[in-house]
């Protein structure tokens, strides 16, 4: 017999479902505050405050999307403010645009929403003051026979928005704070280096690059460091795999990636097929003082996932690469001594 003692001690959960069955969130989902739509659906839902509208050029020269969207009634929204989160499948050499038309009046929300990789993303946009009547009109388009944009969500938030420092106001969303530059639909900025009394923090990645194979860097250190840490963004690495950082052909740690909970509509499945998600994510390891010399040092990120040995030739994309030191204090001179 197991107790419930040995179970835990052995690192065993399981979950007990009496007389029910555990459900999923279908993407084509929709509520009086938020609607998630999945462009590659045959049907969707739409609520009372979001339709299809008419695309405004159908020369064919663009592949469009274009939606009506009105401040929902009564209490479902508390501001005029829409987050709109695109996920989209991102191309190299081509371009994502959005822009809204209010009445006569149109306004570019962005330019390109893609970075260049070739993997799927997404981007989370903030649209200021929607029409209550329905005069809004949000537009996709881009280049190439295939349509990018994979899924949209439309949510309006709990809270009214709050100032921020920057050029526009961050919105309130489940608690968290959402950064004016993030939901602005331009190009995000990049790491800049700071320099302090015993840290160092320097970029090594200019803009978003996609690797197929190992990612090679150098540093060069005019003394040791007393602690280090190497943080990145990462995309298109299988949720399984992990980029393992070797310093000087020396194994040094492992950069682990976060994941969002499976709720989040980055996540793209489908039966039978590995899970994608589409966005970037965060992932850092502390790399000992030991992997370092003074001089040049060789930096390389390697794909590697126990799981399937073939993900570790897979392309995926890195940005916002970071190294951080710290150094010990300098002791002062010691006093001159006098006669």
């Amino acid at each position: 017999m197991t107790t419930l003692g040995t179970m835990w001690r052995l690192g065993l959960f399981r979950t007990l479902l009496v007389g029910g069955a555990i459900s999923f969130l279908s993407p084509q989902s929709a509520s009086a505050q938020s609607v998630t739509i999945d462009t590659k659906a045959s049907s969707a839902v739409y609520p009372a405050w979001l339709k299809p509208a008419p695309l405004p050029n159908q020369d064919g020269t663009l592949n469009q999307l274009a939606f009506a969207v009105s401040v929902p009634g009564g209490a479902a929204a508390s501001s005029s403010d829409l987050l709109l989160t695109v996920v989209f499948d991102d191309a190299a050499g081509g371009f994502l645009r959005v822009y809204r038309q209010d009445g006569d009046a149109a306004e570019m929300i962005s330019d390109n929403l893609f970075e260049g990789t070739g993997l799927p993303n997404r981007r989370t946009l903030l649209l200021r003051h929607v029409a209550s009547s329905g005069a809004t009109t949000i537009v996709f388009q881009a280049d190439g026979a295939a349509q990018p944009v994979r899924r949209l969500v439309w949510e309006w938030p709990q809270a009214q928005p709050v100032p921020v420092v920057g050029d526009a106001p961050a919105v309130v969303r489940n608690q968290a704070g959402i950064a004016a530059a993030d939901v602005s639909g331009q190009p995000l900025p990049s790491p800049q280096p700071n320099v302090d009394t015993g840290y160092t923090s320097t970029p090594l990645l200019d803009k978003p690059a996609r690797i197929e194979g190992n990612a090679l860097f150098g540093a060069t250190l005019g003394r040791l460091p007393a602690h280090a840490v190497l943080s990145a963004k990462v995309a298109g690495l299988p949720l399984g795999a992990q980029l393992e950082c070797w310093i000087n052909g020396q194994r040094a740690g492992a950069l682990a990636a976060a994941l969002p909970s499976l709720r989040d509509p980055a996540y793209l499945l489908a039966p039978g097929q590995p899970a994608v998600l589409a966005a970037w994510r965060e992932a850092s390891a502390y790399l000992p003082a030991t992997a370092w010399r003074t001089g040049d040092n060789e930096i390389e990120l390697r794909p590697a996932d126990p799981a399937d040995p073939a993900n570790a030739k897979i392309a995926y994309a890195l940005k916002d690469v970071v190294l951080e030191f710290v150094y010990d204090e300098t002791p002062p001179p010691a006093p001159a001594s006098t006669p």
